[in-house]
């Protein structure tokens, strides 16, 4: 439970006024927080792509692609460093 009550209180103090954002269409400046998540909804629909509702077309291995099997491959992980803080 008191983890509950915890998460609670952060999650309020995250709740603060979004900024005012310039439209896209006419350059004007949002007023309330609903115009700003409509256009930043508006934004983040603008980066997706809209996929085709057709079936992906089936590969024709017999159209000249190089289909000849790579063996004794090795992956390893890649060594990283640590970021030190």
């Amino acid at each position: 439970m008191q983890s509950y009550v915890r998460w609670q209180l952060v999650l309020k103090s995250f709740k603060t006024k979004v900024f005012q954002l310039r439209r896209k269409s006419d350059k004007t400046l949002t007023q309330t927080d609903a115009e700003a998540a409509k256009e930043l909804s508006e934004f983040v629909k603008s980066v997706f792509v809209k996929e085709s509702s057709e079936p992906v077309p089936e590969l024709n291995v017999d159209s000249g692609i190089n289909t000849q099997m790579i063996e004794n491959i090795e992956i390893r992980p890649a060594e990283g460093h640590k970021k030190t803080c």
